[in-house]
């Protein structure tokens, strides 16, 4: 492994959250809240999801009142402790009869070919998607949060993490290229597990999702940010929310996340290149797992790899631990070494806030390859060289 040059100590001040981003989010399949309960696990960092299939879990209407008394306490105990509560918001709404998200809104979803609305599968759940383009979509992003406010509370949320936005379709495991012939192999592969190309907008310009579907990240994050809560009687200002996303246009530079990255020497400089070279292109929070977020990891293989990656992440913008089980936060590491080291640096990153948010008021890239500085010195033009 080569030694790490970047810049150090850039860091990014977010409106609400008042401090460096540090964020973790608990994956997996579970989609019922006593069982995203049961592995609940406070874990002391900034900024947490409980679990990234919450909202889910909510929809679906199958919880008991012990439960949803239970998820109350817990969100209590994160809004007295100081840390900022973040859902994960992912764009599917459960397609049943008793959940009000879908029952209420049901000319915002796309439809197909017959007209009716189109149904996919997530997590072994059917769902509808939201038509972002839609005229009334509007009034659609005013009754999600109302609907989050009674099944939460107001004031507990500091966030949105807009998850799985490419539009997962768990049922779309086979594309047939029969309207695309010529296309190579790699276009028809993009085209698995998510919506299909074809289906209309939900109103009356019948346009094809294809002509918006790169636009969708982007198209929710911006719907979300102009809601007026005025409105709708809430005290939150949500123009002030932290909301990331995980799919977005070329140029726009709201934060961001990336998943599906395995454990390894080769994916922790990948997450350096990548985090670089996204910084110096207008993407400032680039969000990635450290220690990785997919199956490959092992923690007594990775331990040390780990604590190389948690000493990397310190000095970066955006600070997520993000995966499912075997999880990487630090009372997960194989040792007590591993996780008491862990922690002190994720301490000294804090010692550090006063000298990051010196470092935000320039107008520079937060964090940058060698050659962004040193561009006379040819030897660091080449981003392989700064890792």
């Amino acid at each position: 492994m080569k030694h790490i040059f970047y810049k150090p100590f850039l860091a990014y001040f977010c409106g609400l959250f008042n401090s460096i981003v540090y964020f973790y989010n608990r994956k997996g399949d579970e989609t019922e809240l006593a069982d995203i309960l049961e592995i609940y696990a406070d874990v002391s960092f900034d900024s947490e999801c409980i679990h990234e299939n919450l909202y889910l879990s909510l929809q679906k209407g199958t919880s008991s009142d012990n439960d949803t008394q239970n998820l109350r306490s817990i969100l209590n105990n994160i809004r007295s402790s100081g840390t900022k509560f973040v859902l994960s918001l992912q764009p599917h709404v459960v397609a049943f009869d008793n959940n009000t998200l879908y029952n209420e809104s049901k000319d915002i979803f796309y439809k197909d070919s017959s007209g009716d609305i189109y149904q996919g599968s997530y997590l072994g759940l059917p769902v509808a998607y939201p038509d972002y383009t839609h005229k009334n979509i509007k009034g659609f992003a005013e009754n999600l949060i109302k609907w989050i406010h009674e099944k939460l509370g107001e004031k507990t949320i500091s966030g949105f993490v807009l998850s799985e936005n490419w539009l997962q379709d768990d049922s779309v495991d086979e594309v047939y290229n029969s309207s695309f012939k010529y296309y190579p192999e790699n276009i028809n592969i993009q085209m698995q597990y998510t919506i299909p190309w074809n289906l209309s907008t939900s109103d009356d310009r019948h346009d094809v999702h294809m002509e918006i579907h790169n636009s969708y990240g982007s198209l929710q994050y911006n719907t979300l940010k102009a809601v007026d809560v005025s409105t709708i009687s809430a005290t939150e200002d949500i123009s002030d929310f932290f909301i990331a996303s995980a799919s977005k246009t070329f140029g726009d530079n709201e934060p961001e996340i990336s998943d599906n990255f395995n454990t390894s020497w080769d994916y922790f400089k990948m997450y350096l290149d990548k985090i670089l070279f996204s910084s110096i292109t207008g993407d400032y929070m680039v969000g990635l797992p450290i220690c990785g977020d997919t199956d490959t990891y092992n923690k007594i293989l990775h331990e040390s790899l780990c604590i190389r990656w948690y000493e990397a992440a310190a000095t970066m913008p955006y600070f997520r631990v993000s995966s499912g089980d075997p999880y990487r936060d630090p009372s997960n590491l194989n040792t007590n070494y591993s996780t008491d080291l862990v922690r002190k640096i994720i301490e000294r990153r804090k010692m550090l806030q006063d000298y990051y948010y010196t470092i935000i008021t320039t107008s520079l890239p937060l964090v940058r390859p060698l050659y962004f500085d040193y561009f006379n010195d040819t030897a660091t033009f080449f981003l392989e060289g700064c890792v």
